[in-house]
């Protein structure tokens, strides 16, 4: 087998192992200290008795500094403070080291009053453990005595802060990360919705042009060929209007700037090159326009066109060539009016539901406009977009 095919458990095993050695770490090191700590404490005491065996409870301990804290804090206090009853209590290294690794540990894992009272035990207990000693018994001995565990209990609540801010700050950086996903998530799909909804127009009007033609094509060719020949010449022309668009989308989708179609949108502008086109299918269009059109944003000129198209389609395909069709665009200050109205049998209700219908009413309600469509001695499709952005 290759051995890429190997790497992915490889790797899973190693990741695996890596955990569990970070895991293990920290109770190695933490029961190395407690050892060492230990030796360096007896060597000192020299076998002291008692005072030797309360020195291992104090030292001993360090193993689970970080599994219980405060419980490590309160037997470090009870041992150093019995350490006190004694006639010369011992000044060791080894139990100093250990008492300002115990107070930093719990200055950095428990929350503040936890860790307030843990170095609270241990300030007691270093004060009942250097009473009755003869080189620490003095006030400025004992402050003396307490300071460096104070100032390394401050040390341990800093670093617990900083960690805390470290800990923010990435979990904030991964939910900006999942937020960056969900937003570029939401914008591809709102590009794929639109590249399908520009697709749908597209090729639903010009293969609607194209069967028309070819149909009527069919039954006069042997009869009139003009006629038949007029046909193919507007089924080229659809086919090549077809391949245009189709070239422009195909141009949208490449990463490349220099591979981008620069054929201009169509928009309002063209409603009479597109109903000329449907009148070259046979279809009985008329067009009206009322009131100054006016400046839209590109976006939504081209929904008008698009909108004007699909309605023209649904005409050709549900009412026929030959059943006469009105579009009528009324423009206003605030809004624009687009209606298609056929004469022709009307629609089955399932019909006011399909994709280009659907299709027109997504690019009405994406700008705040509306669509209504009704039977009405024949079918109609009126769409009222404001001519402000929403």
């Amino acid at each position: 087998m290759p051995r890429a095919s190997h790497e992915p458990y490889r790797c899973a095993v190693l990741d695996r192992l890596g955990e569990l050695t970070r895991r293990a770490d920290w109770r190695v090191v933490d029961g190395l200290l407690a050892l060492a700590l230990t030796v360096l404490c007896q060597v000192q005491l020299a076998g002291s008795g008692p005072v030797s065996h309360l020195a291992l409870l104090v030292t001993l301990v360090v193993a689970v500094r970080r599994r219980w804290p405060l419980v490590v804090a309160a037997v470090l206090s009870v041992g150093l403070a019995m350490q006190g009853l004694s006639d010369q209590p011992p000044s060791v290294l080894g139990e100093y080291l250990t008492v300002l690794l115990v107070c930093f540990t719990v200055a950095q894992l428990l929350p503040l009053r936890q860790a307030l009272l843990a170095l609270a035990f241990i300030v007691v207990a270093i004060v009942l453990h250097d009473v009755r000693s003869e080189e620490y018994g003095s006030v400025s001995g004992m402050v003396s005595d307490i300071t460096t565990p104070l100032m390394i209990w401050g040390v341990g609540r800093a670093v617990r802060v900083f960690q805390s801010d470290t800990r923010r700050a990435v979990a904030r950086a991964a939910d900006l990360q999942r937020e960056q996903e969900e937003v570029a998530r939401r914008a591809v799909e709102a590009e794929r919705a639109h590249l399908a909804r520009e697709l749908h127009d597209v090729v639903t009007h010009s293969l609607s042009v194209v069967i028309v033609q070819a149909q009527g094509a069919q039954r006069v060719v042997a009869t009139e060929p003009a006629l038949a020949a007029e046909a193919l010449t507007a089924i080229e022309s659809a086919g090549r209007t077809a391949m245009t668009e189709m070239r422009r989308l195909l141009g949208l989708l490449r990463s490349d700037p220099e591979g981008s179609s620069t054929t201009a949108l169509p928009g309002a502008a063209q409603l009479p090159d597109l109903v000329a086109a449907a009148r070259g299918t046979g279809m009985d269009v008329s067009l009206s326009v009322v009131g100054e059109p006016a400046a839209v944003s590109p976006g939504l000129d081209l929904s008008l066109y698009r909108i004007a198209q699909e309605a023209l389609t649904n005409a050709l395909k549900h009412a026929g060539p030959a059943t006469p069709v009105a579009l009528d665009v009324e423009w206003s200050r605030e809004q624009v009016r687009l209606r298609v109205t056929d004469r022709g049998p009307g629609q089955v209700d399932g019909a006011v539901d399909g994709r280009g219908l659907l299709g027109m009413r997504e690019r009405v309600e994406f700008y705040g406009g509306t669509l209504c469509t009704r039977s009405d001695n024949g079918f109609v499709i009126e769409a009222v977009l404001p001519t402000a952005a929403p």
